[in-house]
Formats: structure tokens, C-alpha cells, sequence
């Protein structure tokens, strides 16, 4: 059954994320934690990217929204999202709960989800300026008469 599937699944994800972590605090492994905490930072960004756009086809559902309601692409035929087509259906499902995926997006959640990607994942990536590099014009005291 679905249900046994995504209990079995959310029971090997926790026991390798346990692993991974024991490995961690372990020091098994030595990692460049910036590095670590910009690359799941970036896969964060596609988790909300699917949660944003599987409300917007929620509201569709509802009849919320209207607009851009049609089938913007179809490729089921390459990678479906039902599980029992499958293991490229596996892979899709799995895609499915970790972002957001389905093979065929409506034009609104799709736009909706290029969307956030991009904004976010520019603003995610672009340099910081450190704290002291900002010029900040000083008050002229006032001229007296």
C-alpha cells in the first residue's frame, strides 16, 4: 500500500540521517561546513520552491485560481510521478515529496515555481558584502548664521 511505502521510506531516510549524523559528530568525516550549509541552503530553496507550488495547485483544486489553470508540458512519458509506473515512476515519486515534482505542472504552479527558484536562489547565492565595506555618508553639521 501507499501508506506502508511512505512508512518504509520515512523509515530508511531517518535511519541515514542518524548514520550521517553519528558519522558527523563522529568525526568520521571532516566537512567544510560552509560548503555543507550552502549546498543544502540551495536544496531548501527547491523544497519551498514545491511546497509554494503545490499550494498554488491546491487553490486550483478548490477553484481558487483560474488563470493558467491548463497542462503547461507533459513528460510522463519520461519521468512519471505515479509510483506505480515503475522505477522511473520511483524516481518521480520520490522527486514527487522531496520538491514538489509531477510530470505534468499546471502553466500557473509551474511559472510559480520557476519563479521562486530564481528569485531566491539569486538572492541565496550572491555575494555578501562584509559589514564594514558600506559607505554611509556622516551627518554635515548644520552652518550656523
Amino acid at each position: 500500500t501507499q501508506a506502508g511505502s511512505t512508512l518504509v521510506g520515512a523509515v530508511i531516510g531517518l535511519g541515514i540521517a542518524v548514520g550521517i549524523g553519528y558519522a558527523l559528530y563522529r568525526g568520521a568525516q571532516v566537512i567544510n561546513l560552509r560548503t555543507f550549509f550552502s549546498w543544502t541552503g540551495i536544496a531548501l530553496v527547491f523544497i519551498a520552491a514545491g511546497l509554494l507550488s503545490y499550494g498554488v495547485h491546491e487553490f486550483i483544486e478548490a477553484g481558487w485560481i483560474t488563470v493558467g489553470t491548463s497542462t503547461a508540458f507533459d513528460i510522463s512519458g519520461v519521468l512519471p510521478h505515479q509510483p506505480d509506473a515503475g522505477a522511473l515512476g520511483v524516481i518521480g515519486s520520490i522527486l514527487r515529496a522531496l520538491v514538489g515534482y509531477t510530470s505534468t505542472p499546471e502553466w500557473i504552479t509551474f511559472l510559480v515555481w520557476l519563479a521562486y527558484v530564481v528569485v531566491v536562489l539569486t538572492l541565496y547565492t550572491r555575494p555578501i558584502r562584509p559589514a564594514g565595506s558600506r559607505t554611509v555618508a556622516k551627518e554635515q553639521p548644520a552652518a550656523m548664521a
